[in-house]
């Protein structure tokens, strides 16, 4: 306020500020370059940095941060606060509005959130392209599946329509064929159960 009065001091300027405690932690210090060292919040940080700084905190301050930087209601706040723990959704609010409020955009979060979790957990990286490759062969088995059942399907169609007019070998062979088809749709089942039971 001071200093706006510095700046236009013969201008009538209608000034408006709000204030708002000290960010403190759960240990009630300020976040100070004095106090928190690593834990220190800078504006100006690498972009990654500043995302650290808010999904790492505890619930307790998160809950705190909620109320000082949003215009949550309480009602809302009280709901997100009943979410799974495991979830972190209160942090993940504060680094997206923060982000936004420091960067003026959203976009470029997601390829943050992707960096910073390759260095933070890259076991969960290599889990997460496991994950697809397995979900890639399921697709390609129950596509495989599918097709079986309608060769199967014809071939009975097939063998029923000429059931009396083909000669004994024939049928033979179309029942052999439908035996080694039914075999490898079994086998299929198998597999692709499996692969649910990871997922």
């Amino acid at each position: 306020m001071e200093l706006i009065r510095k700046l236009y001091p013969k201008k009538e300027v209608k000034t408006f500020a709000f204030t708002f405690k000290l960010l403190t932690s759960k240990e009630g210090k300020k976040y100070s370059k004095s106090e928190n060292g690593k834990k220190t919040l800078r504006l100006d940080s690498e972009r990654e940095g500043l995302i650290d700084f808010f999904l790492n905190l505890s619930d307790e301050e998160t809950q705190v941060f909620i109320r000082q930087f949003t215009f949550l209601e309480e009602r809302q706040i009280t709901e997100l606060i009943k979410m799974p723990p495991r979830l972190r959704v209160l942090q993940r609010i504060m680094a997206e509005l923060i982000y936004w409020l420091n960067y003026g955009e959203i976009k470029s979060l997601k390829k943050v959130l992707e960096v910073r979790e390759e260095k933070v957990s890259p076991g969960r990286r290599i889990k997460k392209q496991r994950k697809k490759r397995e979900k890639e062969i399921r697709e390609r088995l129950l596509q495989e599946e599918k097709e079986l059942k309608e060769k199967i399907q014809l071939l009975r169609e097939e063998l029923e329509t000429h059931r009396y007019n083909w000669k004994v070998e024939k049928k033979k062979g179309i029942e052999e064929k439908l035996k080694e088809l039914e075999h490898k749709k079994n086998e299929i089942n198998v597999i692709i159960s499996k692969y649910s039971q990871i997922d």
